[in-house]
């Protein structure tokens, strides 16, 4: 089994325009984005056993509340509590001994529909990472190889009886996470979205590589299975 945490409305405090989130037209927008994006790319994989926990702010719980309805998935649930959330798995599981896979997914990014089993395909407890992978610009649809030491597709493997101490870190400092976990790098796994005002995740950036056009952007969207980029409008991030 695969559990994927996404982070989803925390208040991050050193942001300075962090309350937006408290608008329902940004939820609105940004739950749009991770339906076409995220959601999408988990509900497209060859692994099915997975369950995705949206970690919200209790906070505005009026505006997440109503999350896995909407997204008419039962795999996907909202905990405010993300580590009460695991234990009550583990209490659930007992002493099964079978192994459990706890990943990180961003809301806007996108995985390989193979990702989740090539995850799966990996024994040896410890943390793991995807290497190197896409990045889909928008609004407008450019593809770019995108060069990131410490991607945010980290998982850890795992017990579940380990869930009875919470969810793991996955290496605490995303930037440095690289040097803890093991990188599979045997193909480009994953699409980031480049969208809003974050500066690390532009065109821009140091970690953007070339540009794919013609055919080689065609085939990397197809693989991945991406819809029409036109249903995907940008939200601030």
């Amino acid at each position: 089994m695969i559990i994927i945490r996404v982070n989803w409305n925390l208040d991050y405090h050193w942001r300075l325009n962090s309350r937006r989130r408290e608008s329902s037209q940004w939820q609105a927008d940004r739950e749009r984005l991770f339906q076409c994006t995220a959601l999408a790319s988990l509900q497209r994989q060859i692994h099915q056993q997975w369950r995705l926990w949206l970690r919200c702010d209790p906070a505005l719980h009026h505006l997440t509340d109503d999350m896995p309805m909407r997204c008419e998935d039962k795999r996907v649930s909202v905990t405010y509590d993300i580590d009460h959330t695991a234990r009550q798995c583990a209490e659930r599981y007992g002493s099964d001994p079978e192994g459990v896979i706890f990943g990180r997914l961003d809301s806007d990014d996108m995985l390989h529909p193979g990702a989740l089993a090539r995850w799966n395909q990996e024994t040896s407890p410890g943390l793991i990472q995807f290497g190197d992978g896409y990045a889909l610009e928008l609004p407008g649809g450019r593809l770019f190889e995108w060069n990131h030491p410490s991607s945010p597709f980290i998982a850890e493997i795992a017990a579940q009886r380990s869930m009875r101490a919470g969810v793991p870190d996955l290496g605490g400092n995303h930037g440095q996470v690289h040097q803890l976990a093991r990188s599979i790098s045997d193909r480009r796994w994953y699409i980031v979205t480049l969208h809003g005002g974050n500066v690390c995740n532009s065109a821009d950036s140091r970690w953007c590589g070339p540009e794919l056009t013609g055919p080689a952007r065609h085939r990397v969207l197809k693989e991945f299975q991406v819809g029409p980029i036109e249903v995907m409008e940008p939200v601030n991030a």
